[in-house]
């Protein structure tokens, strides 16, 4: 059986995973005890030609403040910047099947005073290229000296 077809079967196992590659290259491997779920928006419809960064949320369970500073699996580091890998997997012929969901760069985090999650929240490194185009280079014209051609276009309609 593939992923896509135990994926569209009446009954499913699922599992999640989640790679976080902190800025100061710390890596916290959270398993699915750790997530409480995962949303990523790709943005739906596109228009021809564009690229359009997909944008998530994956939340922790926090109960015990261990996604804080100073948590028991954040340490002193910080969330804001951090490379997340999101996996998830299907349970099919005996063994887990493992795609990759997409890889996130954290945004910004959010944790409600009193709740029991932390949401992470950002986009795809694709979000990174969105900037003002700002053209410093110079073009030269190269001609050809001598005999010029003049070339004319007639448009047929």
């Amino acid at each position: 059986m593939t992923f896509e077809e135990a994926m569209a079967a009446g009954s499913r196992l699922f599992d999640v995973r989640a790679t976080i590659s902190c800025v100061d290259t710390y890596v916290i491997n959270a398993t699915g005890s750790h997530i409480m779920g995962f949303s990523v928006d790709d943005g739906g419809q596109m228009p021809l030609g564009t690229a359009v960064s997909a944008r998530y949320t994956l939340e922790l369970s926090n109960a015990d403040g261990e996604w804080l500073r100073n948590g028991s699996m954040l340490g002193n580091r910080s969330l804001t910047g951090a490379r997340v890998k999101i996996e998830m997997a299907v349970h099919h012929d005996g063994a887990w099947d493992w795609q990759s969901v997409g890889v996130f760069i954290v945004d910004r985090t959010s944790a409600r005073e009193q709740d029991t999650r932390m949401r992470l929240i950002g986009n795809d490194p694709l979000a990174a290229l969105d900037v003002l185009y700002d053209d410093t280079l110079v073009y030269r014209s190269h001609r050809r000296r001598g005999r010029r051609r003049n070339i004319r276009f007639r448009a047929h309609i």
